[in-house]
C-alpha cells in the first residue's frame, strides 16, 4: 500500500490545501509524486467540492504551486489507514480528528508545525481565513513541508 498524507484543516479551503500542494511539490521535487499519496480534507462541510479560497490560490499562483487538483472535501475515517499520517493545522483539528479514529488506524497524527525548524513544537498554524495572512501562513506551511517530507522518507525508506 503507497503512503497516504493527509493535510487537514477546518473548511479545506485555506490552510490544508496550501499544505497538500506545496508538499505535492516538495515530493515531486524529490521524484517521489509516485510513492506517497497526498490529499487535504476540511472537519466542516462548508465548502465542499469547491476551489480553494481565491486567497489561497492567489498566494500558491504567487509561488508557481500547482492548483489544478484542489477541491475541498470532507475528512472521513474510512478513507484513512495504517498507510496514513494525518497532518493536522491546530489543537482543535487535532482534537477532532483524534475524536473521530483510533488511535490504531493511522500511522500517526501530527501538527504540521512541529516540523518547522524554527517554531516551537505544538504551535498552531494560525487560519487565514479569519486574519487574512495568507502570504505568512504561505511561508509557515513551505518551511514545514521539506522537514516533513524528509521525516516521512526515513521513516517509510522511500
Amino acid at each position: 500500500m503507497k503512503t497516504h498524507v493527509l493535510f487537514v484543516c477546518l473548511g479545506n479551503i485555506c490552510r490544508s490545501p496550501i499544505a497538500e500542494a506545496v508538499f505535492r511539490s516538495c515530493a515531486a521535487a524529490e521524484n517521489l509524486e509516485n510513492a506517497v499519496k497526498i490529499e487535504s480534507c476540511g472537519l466542516g462541510d462548508w465548502h465542499i467540492g469547491r476551489p480553494p479560497h481565491e486567497k489561497t490560490l492567489e498566494v500558491l499562483n504567487e509561488h508557481q504551486i500547482n492548483t489544478s487538483e484542489l477541491k475541498a472535501s470532507l475528512f472521513d475515517k474510512t478513507k484513512v489507514s495504517k498507510d496514513t499520517y494525518i497532518i493536522v493545522m491546530d489543537d482543535e483539528n487535532e482534537q477532532t480528528v483524534r475524536s473521530l479514529i483510533s488511535p490504531d488506524s493511522v500511522k500517526a497524527v501530527h501538527k504540521l508545525l512541529d516540523f518547522h525548524p524554527e517554531i516551537q513544537t505544538g504551535t498552531d498554524v494560525p487560519d487565514p481565513y479569519f486574519s487574512g495572512d495568507f502570504s505568512g501562513v504561505y511561508d509557515m506551511i513551505e518551511q514545514s513541508c521539506k522537514p516533513l517530507l524528509n521525516w516521512v522518507r526515513k521513516r517509510e525508506g522511500l
